[in-house]
């Protein structure tokens, strides 16, 4: 980076360490918002931009921990993946973290929800549905968020939602069900349900929750400050969970290259950069606009999902795609929040 001039505030890094080259490739997207950001139209632009490119991100992230379920445990790949974020985020933030510490302290009850729900939580949820259920349904259930985003600022801030909002609701609702009882509706009689689909479709409600919760968060700290402040919050809770693991079983720590690829996607692209990416688009368009995004992970991963698992993609996934996405529709037919 050296003859383009200083690097953006919340990632400034120490001498030498400009070449690594996640921080080159943060410091490329972060330069070109921050040149864009005089043009209200381009800032939105770049926005959507790296909205997409965390969907692609998400999507692949499934794909992967799917095919390595059997490799490593959900706890696990939950610790180290952002074990490994905020360690590569800890050189370039620092200095922020200490100027902006006491605006931290007074939302410290913020920054914990989010810790919890959104890097804990949702993540542990997300790795232990894809267990027992495809990527293909975790894929299709990311179009949920919008929704779970909307309740959330209902129920956070107390926007009552619209006739048009609980119908989005009512629909999309129709099309998680269509998809999780794989077109036989008389499974939710027999309450015959998979327990991946549900802890799948949990997870993603979880998420709608924190990224609704962002907002609310220091405007001072910039995305990468948040997002390893979050990080490290949520290291130090998962941390004692995967002790214990650890004690029962020694051999979870016996990885493998193929597990180190995956601890290595899961932290630098989904932990990090999709997080980062969420938190400046969240910033410049608002929850509900960004939240819209997650459509393209089901188009994403069905694509991975098939292509490189050989995942089935059957009448019920469309027809509960088609509901979910109808709703979604009929929510946004109305100025955004």
């Amino acid at each position: 980076m050296r003859g383009q001039g200083p690097a953006p505030v919340g990632l400034r890094p120490r001498p030498g360490s400009e070449h690594w080259p996640v921080v080159s490739g943060c410091n490329a997207v972060v330069g070109a918002f921050e040149m864009a950001s005089s043009n209200p139209r381009s800032r939105v632009l770049v926005a959507y931009l790296v909205l997409t490119l965390a969907s692609l991100f998400w999507a692949g992230n499934s794909t992967i921990v799917r095919a390595m379920r059997d490799d490593v445990s959900p706890i696990t790949l939950s610790f180290w993946r952002w074990f490994l974020a905020v360690a590569v985020l800890m050189p370039f933030v620092w200095t922020e973290i200490r100027r902006e510490w006491p605006a931290i302290r007074r939302s410290a009850k913020t920054i914990i929800w989010c810790a919890l729900l959104g890097t804990s939580l949702q993540s542990a949820l997300t790795f232990w549905s894809l267990q027992y259920t495809v990527a293909l349904h975790v894929q299709i259930f990311n179009s949920t968020i919008p929704l779970a985003v909307m309740g959330a600022v209902w129920l956070l801030d107390g926007a009552r939602p619209t006739r048009k909002e609980l119908g989005g609701f009512l629909i999309s609702g129709l099309g998680v069900i269509v998809i999780i009882c794989h077109g036989d509706l008389m499974r939710v009689v027999r309450l015959d349900f998979n327990l991946g689909d549900i802890g799948a479709l949990s997870s993603m409600l979880i998420w709608g929750v924190y990224a609704a919760l962002v907002k609310r968060c220091p405007r001072e700290l910039s995305p990468y400050g948040l997002a390893f402040i979050t990080g490290l919050a949520g290291v130090l809770m998962i941390a004692p969970l995967h002790m214990v693991e650890i004690v029962q079983n020694p051999g979870v720590l016996a990885f493998s290259p193929q597990v180190l690829i995956v601890i290595a996607y899961t932290g630098l692209l989904t932990s990090l950069l999709a997080t980062v990416f969420l938190n400046i688009g969240v910033q410049r368009v608002g929850s509900s606009r960004a939240a819209i995004f997650t459509h393209l992970v089901p188009v994403f991963g069905a694509c991975m999902s098939v292509g490189l698992l050989g995942e089935e993609f059957g009448w019920h996934h469309a027809t509960g795609f088609a509901l979910v996405l109808a709703g979604v529709v009929v929510c946004n037919r109305m100025p955004l929040r």
